[in-house]
């Protein structure tokens, strides 16, 4: 976690390059200015609005394991949601090239 002080452990938002360590406090409690997380989340995350009555449709989420700004353990677990969804489990596609970054290329 980034401190020891810290009430939520927020590792999931570090990327390949980096170690929890190197990403500065500030930027996380500048970036999101409230104190009750959950309420954010709520408000905003397609993860966690997903509803059970809603219909969705195909769904293709791209990521890479070497994505140093994106963790991809966000896609993983948004398309591990979705394909327990009864409109989206057979149409819900995952895609992690295991090179490149956060712009999914890879040059090898």
């Amino acid at each position: 976690c980034l401190e020891a002080s810290s009430a939520r452990c927020r590792c999931l938002i570090c990327g390949a390059s980096a170690s929890c360590s190197q990403v500065p406090v500030g930027w996380v409690s500048t970036a999101i200015r409230t104190d009750d997380w959950s309420i954010f989340l709520h408000q905003y995350s397609p993860y966690h609005n997903v509803s059970t009555e809603a219909t969705y449709p195909q769904a293709l989420f791209v990521t890479s394991t070497k994505d140093d700004r994106v963790h991809p353990g966000h896609a993983r677990k948004m398309v591990a949601k979705l394909s327990g969804h009864g409109t989206a489990k057979d149409t819900t596609y995952y895609y992690e090239n295991i090179e490149g970054g956060h712009g999914g290329a890879a040059d090898n």
